[in-house]
Formats: structure tokens, C-alpha cells, sequence
């Protein structure tokens, strides 16, 4: 799927999710941590700050050409005199270059400042390694390890194997295509998935809560029933004892006393 010759229109945000409209084949470009991919589908979100500096800066552009730094996830896109970096690892991030330099990004970084040219992260394309070379890359390492030195996030459960046979699945997976279908298909999962996990952290979050809440109300209730015991043994002994009551009342009176303290006893 071309992206050049798309125009971008309206942008907005989607929790860490960035969605651009777009001109062309498909309706959307969504940017996200691990993906960057045209869709014709794209939840609504909300058009923040960052949303509306990029509306102000790129929407009416027309794309130029999209590339990629070797196998990292970076992806640039470029219009006439301006580009998008779209740093897909870790938390993601986008950064905004007009006329060479770093004008902005989404968030900051210390490998690159405002007014300065653009400098992705330092990383190994391992497709340019021989097979030897790829083995001692990736031997004795993690999942997590390799998906980190050789960029390709959670697609490194599509290639995991014995290292030759790893190099190999690789090559394959950098040379398959992948329809715009296929692409929705696996955000989409992905995409439920993370939701079915947040909805049971609120779930887990409100039960917790409701624990503390039903807890506290039994304490509470505890305490007004010992209080209502209390208060109900102290009118007893206030109606069986009414005559000598109205005696003290009198006398406090007489010597101009004007409040009388009563204190219940548990005894």
C-alpha cells in the first residue's frame, strides 16, 4: 500500500494512539507504539495540544515518500519541506522536522534537541550480517533481547527459533507483504486484547474498592449498634429513675446552674 501522493487532513489522539486522516487508497494512517499502518478503520478520539500543533503544521501536506531506518522502528515521512518521525519502540514518540531541523516532538529526548538535525537511535540492520555474524548476535539471548537489538518488537514470536533457522524466518518476514486487511486484522487483536486486560485492572481496581467501602460500612455499623445499645440502657435508667432526675434538675436550677453535662457509662 502507496502512501505517497496522500494529503493528510485532520489529526487527533486516542490515549497513545495517533490517528491522521488521509487522502488516497485508505481512509487513516494510525501511529502507535509498535505499528504504523494505513486503515480504514480508526476510533475517534479527542484533538489535543500536540494533535492540534501537528493539524496546524501538517494537515493539508501531501506525502512525498515514506522510508524506514534499515529494520529499526522509525519510520519517516516526508513532505516538500517538512517530515514526521515516528519512533514506534518503547513508549513511542513523534517528532516534527521543518527545513532539516527538530522543531518539535511529542516527547522529549536526549539524542535530539529543538533546531538541530534529527538523529534516530544507533541500531544493527541485521539483514546486512552474514549468517555467523547473526548467530553471534542473537546467541544465548532472550526473547526480549533480540526483539530489542534487532527491532521488531512482538513479531519476534513469528520468527523465534534456533538461530540460522531465526535468520532465515526473518528474511521471510521482511519479504512478505502484508494486505491493509491483515495489518487491521492484527491491531485489532492486539488492540482487544489490551482492552479485555485494562477492563479486568478497572474490574480487579473496583472490586478492591467496593472491599474497603463494604469493610469500613461493617465497622461502621458496629459502632452505631454498640452506641444504640449504650443509648438504649441509658434511657432505661433515665425513666426507672425519672423522680430522682427531676429532684437534680430542680436543685441545679435553684442554684443557677444553666446546663447540666450527663455522661453515659458502660457500667
Amino acid at each position: 500500500m502507496r502512501l505517497e501522493g496522500s494529503r493528510i487532513g485532520k489529526i487527533w489522539r486516542v490515549g497513545e494512539v495517533f490517528v491522521f486522516e488521509t487522502t488516497g487508497d485508505t481512509k487513516f494512517l494510525i501511529v502507535r507504539q509498535g505499528g504504523f499502518y494505513p486503515s480504514n478503520y480508526a476510533p475517534r478520539g479527542v484533538a489535543d495540544g500536540f494533535s492540534m500543533y501537528l493539524r496546524k503544521h501538517v494537515s493539508g501536506r501531501i506525502i512525498s515518500k515514506v522510508s524506514q531506518y534499515g529494520l529499526d522502528r522509525v519510520v519517516r515521512v516526508d513532505f516538500r519541506d517538512a517530515s514526521l518521525v515516528f519512533e514506534l519502540f518503547g513508549k513511542g514518540n513523534i517528532v516534527f522536522i521543518e527545513n532539516g531541523l527538530v522543531s518539535t516532538s511529542f516527547k522529549r529526548s536526549t539524542r535530539f534537541k529543538k533546531g538541530e538535525v534529527y538523529q534516530p537511535p544507533e541500531s544493527i540492520n541485521p539483514l546486512t550480517l552474514s549468517d555467523s555474524e547473526f548467530v553471534d548476535l542473537v546467541k544465548d539471548k532472550t526473547k526480549k533481547e533480540v526483539a530489542r537489538i534487532i527491532g521488531i518488537g512482538n513479531l519476534v514470536e513469528e520468527i523465534w527459533d534456533e538461530p540460522l533457522k531465526m535468520f532465515s524466518n526473518l528474511k521471510e518476514l521482511v519479504e512478505k507483504e502484508l494486505s491493509v486487511g491483515d495489518v487491521e486484522a492484527q491491531f485489532k487483536k492486539l488492540d482487544s486484547e489490551s482492552l479485555v486486560e485494562k477492563r479486568e485492572k478497572i474490574a480487579n481496581a473496583e472490586r478492591t474498592r467496593l472491599g474497603k467501602s463494604i469493610s469500613e460500612l461493617k465497622k461502621t455499623i458496629g459502632s452505631y449498634e454498640s452506641k444504640s445499645v449504650r443509648y438504649k440502657e441509658a434511657g432505661l435508667r433515665v425513666m426507672s429513675n425519672l423522680t430522682h432526675y427531676d429532684s437534680l434538675i430542680k436543685t441545679a436550677l435553684q442554684k443557677g446552674k444553666k446546663r447540666i453535662k450527663v455522661t453515659l457509662s458502660d457500667n
